[in-house]
């Protein structure tokens, strides 16, 4: 495989922020212009059980160091769309490169091995985060892991 590809790849990185307070929305502009950073992203689990669920109980999912009004909720993903909407019609040549991604995780095996985690007290640190989050927690209950509402890569 390794002679098949010499000379026909390279490695690059980029960052995705993702705007958790009510803050942060008037932060991703100038994220995009200014520091280089028009990737967003929006994790779909946090709260405890996962924004979506909380969110259809009508109850809003708080996260622990935002402020007591910060809701991450799905109205909240809303409002980073229609930021990121705004960025896009304001600087056109930035326009194919701002993107929202969704992160997707189910946060029933979240929870169920959290409370696995916690009761076995050789698991800490990063072996314990990693232990709580395993692969098939990974997707949604319809299986579409990553979506943008961006083109899709060619």
């Amino acid at each position: 495989m390794l002679k098949l590809s010499e000379g026909r790849y390279h490695c690059d990185y980029g960052y995705h922020l993702a705007p958790i307070a009510a803050g942060h929305l008037d932060e991703m502009e100038a994220l995009a212009t200014t520091h280089g950073v028009p990737s967003f992203k929006i994790f779909m689990f946090y709260g405890g059980y996962g924004p979506a669920r909380q969110s259809r109980r009508g109850r809003a999912a708080q996260i622990p160091h935002a402020r007591a009004q910060d809701h991450y909720d799905l109205a909240h993903f809303e409002f980073v769309m229609r930021a990121a909407a705004r960025i896009r019609a304001a600087h056109p040549r930035l326009a194919e490169h701002v993107s929202v991604s969704l992160h997707w995780r189910d946060g029933d095996i979240l929870n169920a091995y959290t409370r696995l985690v916690q009761k076995d007290a050789s698991l800490t640190g990063l072996a314990a985060y990693s232990a709580a989050r395993p692969p098939h927690a990974e997707g949604s209950p319809s299986r579409s892991l990553h979506i943008s509402p961006t083109r899709p890569l060619a």
